[in-house]
């Protein structure tokens, strides 16, 4: 993948600074050069030798040296600079970061870490060392050597024509130069690892999944709005400071707005089906790409296909209606479950029949907590026996606790084959290795926080079904779409212009017909209908 400096106007602003000071650097002697570095060694508690930039100017491999730096310029400032760990020097994570770049299989030295870090402070971007090796309390990591950032130089500019401009906090900030996207053959993909990666999946018809996602405008208000959340340092919070649950969004935003720059660049990245995990641990088979992780509310206002809002197209109350679904190939009996699924009510069902006063969104949240977790996740790892239930007769103020225990006795009661699933799959799961323990509290603010405590746990293996069922499905409903659509999926929903929305609706309507005897119940999310975009369910009525 091709990494561009002036894809990030930070960045960008820093390298031509520094690109003046290597022209003062170039005219005085090595003894001035390694005199003024000596200042500055100050950014290496635990090196002894002094680290200089002599690799850039007497050495024999001057040439590539400072191609090789130039890289490793995009990597740590990428990093140290950006809103969420701006500060947090890692050079573990700089050596990821750039294998993951540049494509590197082997990558262990700091060298050239040390020289970026090096020439920020030269260019007092980084002012000092906020204290010393840290650990912070209630936090699963530890931190070496964090540094003091100017946050008053990062967010003060002077533009100048090369650069569109948006205002944050009364500054003005440069813009990235955006390329607009258009499609982009297979025939040539060279040795770009990202591109060929998209080659390797015919059964998700991901090559055309690639020239759609290529195509996709990006309006420029989410360039304009990703600036002002991007580069907005004055808002700054450290991170491992702040509770669970705003981590969790800022990561989410961060991520999001990247993607959508990338995306704007041009810079698409690359899939994976998760069937071939790197770390062995297979799944169900899920397509992820790039938009996968962009926030739904960034996909809806700010990308546009062939000029079109794009439309998902999915199935409604996904997970539980594949349960539903399974039981009724078992049984051949459409449950009380079921048709609320086919009918799009499910959660409002739920709610009633437990009696919950919550939201929507939160008895979602809950029904899956419930679905995939499993009795005793933090056993031993060589437990042979089934796990028991720790919950079901409890006596609790919690409200989600409270919500399993009445859902329990519901669907025990009233839907026992939904149940005994559901029930077998939390007495029996599996450990994983790969999955991280975390441990929830309260700080002393009355902030709920994680800490991870360890990793392996045991996990419910109810979703391996579900997801497989609904990729299956998924892959039977791309295949039946028209050669000339342009479409890409987000799991359990296919992305399409929003003309063409109606005709894919029917195309997945017609499946689930085909394929379980059954219409299941589709939306379309951000449609310019007023309220509408539910479909399907049209088998309800003669089930009664």
């Amino acid at each position: 993948m091709e990494v561009r400096l002036e894809d990030n106007p930070v960045i960008s602003r820093i390298w031509k600074e520094w690109l003046e000071k290597d022209k003062e650097l170039s005219g005085i002697s090595k003894e001035d050069r390694i005199s003024e570095c000596k200042d500055y060694q100050w950014l290496y508690p635990k090196t002894k030798k002094v680290v200089d930039l002599e690799a850039l100017y007497s050495s024999v491999h001057q040439r590539s040296n400072r191609e090789e730096f130039h890289k490793w310029f995009y990597v740590v400032c990428n990093h140290l600079l950006s809103k969420v760990h701006l500060g947090e020097n890692s050079y573990y994570r700089y050596k990821v970061n750039f294998r993951k770049l540049f494509n590197k299989e082997k990558c262990t030295s700091h060298e050239f870490s040390q020289m970026v870090l090096l020439v920020l402070a030269m260019l007092d971007y980084v002012t000092g060392l906020r204290g010393g090796y840290c650990f912070i309390e209630g936090s699963d990591k530890s931190y070496g050597y964090p540094y003091d950032i100017n946050k008053e130089k990062l967010i003060h500019w002077d533009c100048d024509s090369f650069y569109g401009t948006a205002t944050i906090s009364g500054y003005a900030v440069p813009e990235y130069v955006v390329s607009k996207t258009s499609v982009v053959s297979f025939q040539e993909y060279g040795k770009d690892k990202n591109r060929i990666s998209w080659t390797q999946h015919p059964d998700w018809l991901s090559e055309r999944q690639y020239q759609t996602i290529s195509s996709i405008e990006v309006e420029e208000e989410g360039i304009r709005n990703s600036s002002n959340w991007l580069f907005d340092y004055s808002k700054y919070q450290f991170y491992y400071c702040l509770s669970g649950e705003e981590q969790e969004n800022l990561m989410k935003d961060w991520i999001s707005y990247q993607k959508l720059r990338d995306l704007s660049c041009h810079i698409i990245g690359g899939c994976l089906d998760d069937n071939d995990k790197p770390d062995g641990k297979g799944y169900a088979g899920r397509f992820y790409h790039p938009l996968t992780n962009m926030r739904a509310e960034h996909r809806h206002r700010y990308l546009r296909l062939e000029g079109e809002k794009i439309v998902e197209v999915d199935v409604s109350s996904a997970q539980p209606t594949f349960l539903g679904l399974y039981q009724y190939q078992k049984t051949g009996v459409v449950s009380e479950w079921l048709r609320h699924c086919l009918a799009g009510d499910f959660y409002e069902w739920i709610r009633e029949r437990t009696g919950a006063g919550e939201e929507r969104a939160t008895i979602k949240k809950w029904m899956m907590q419930y679905l995939y977790s499993c009795y005793q996740p933090n056993l031993k790892k060589d437990n042979k026996k089934e796990h028991k239930p720790t919950y079901e007769w409890k006596e609790t103020n919690d409200p989600f606790l409270s919500f399993q225990q009445r859902l329990n006795r519901f669907l025990k009661e009233k839907e026992p084959a939904i149940y005994s699933k559901i029930e077998w799959h939390k007495r029996h799961p599996e450990y994983r290795d790969d999955k991280d323990n975390i441990r929830c509290y309260m700080d002393e603010n009355g902030q709920k926080r994680k800490k991870k405590i360890g990793q392996g746990k045991w996990c419910s293996t109810l979703s391996y079904d579900l997801v497989r069922m609904e990729v299956e499905y998924i892959k039977d409903c791309i295949r039946a779409l028209p050669k000339d659509l342009p479409f890409y999926t987000i799991h359990d929903c296919i992305c399409v212009p929003e003309s063409r929305s109606m005709e894919v609706q029917a195309i997945m309507e017609d499946v689930s017909r085909r394929k379980y005897g059954l219409t299941i119940q589709l939306k379309r999310e951000n449609t310019s209908e007023r309220g509408g975009g539910y479909g399907g369910g049209s088998d309800i009525q003669s089930l009664s």
